[in-house]
């Protein structure tokens, strides 16, 4: 999402007509729950996150916060990208997007694949992305690339994405710091909401 004031700013890996969501949202004591049902997705958020969605609306009081200029601005951006989900800091020194879209044919559920096909599948992902590795998280594979950027503001990025596909949809989530190098912290952050993730059937809401 990039955005006129602040300059930190999620890139996307691919820029695809996404549908829109109906999202629903539950405090809890030690994170928020959020859903999905265009892409077939629950997860969690730590609740010191400031987090955003494509239907965010006006009475968001971080919007200045992270250079907006109204809710239609964030809701464009994210719809765009087909991101789902941004979390930021509090202080917007580091940001983490959740993007979803729908498999093509091709593409098998990760969690399917024997050892071999999951070596052959991540190999044409290292062409494409410059996989460093495979991390199993909650029982799931992901694809880890990690990647430093300089921006045109002359910004040093420093991005970790993680990539998995599952019930015929691509799912990434990407980690970015402006300026500082990826930390423990936020890595417990990402990881956080990575663990949390069910993918499932998931109503629409109704409002």
């Amino acid at each position: 999402m990039k955005f006129s004031r602040k300059k930190l700013t999620f890139i996307p890996v691919l820029v695809l007509i996404s549908a829109i969501i109906f999202p629903s949202f539950t405090a809890l004591a030690a994170d928020a729950s959020y859903k999905f049902s265009a892409i077939d997705l629950k997860l969690k958020v730590p609740e010191e996150l400031i987090c955003f969605t494509q239907t965010t609306t006006g009475n968001n009081a971080y919007l200045k916060d992270i250079g907006a200029q109204d809710a239609n601005e964030v809701q464009n951006s994210m719809k765009a990208s087909n991101i789902y989900l941004e979390a930021f800091s509090k202080d917007i020194s580091y940001e983490i997007a959740v993007v979803g879209m729908k498999a093509g044919a091709s593409l098998s559920n990760l969690d399917e694949l024997d050892e071999n096909q999951l070596s052959g599948m991540f190999l044409q992902y290292i062409d494409s992305e410059n996989a460093k590795q495979v991390d199993i998280i909650n029982d799931r594979p992901y694809f880890r690339t990690e990647v430093t950027s300089v921006s045109d503001e002359k910004q040093t990025i420093y991005t970790r994405k993680y990539y998995t596909v599952a019930r015929g949809y691509i799912y990434m989530y990407s980690l970015q710091s402006k300026d500082n190098e990826i930390t423990d912290e936020m890595i417990n952050d990402i990881r956080y909401i990575i663990n949390s993730a069910q993918y499932t059937d998931v109503k629409k809401s109704i409002f």
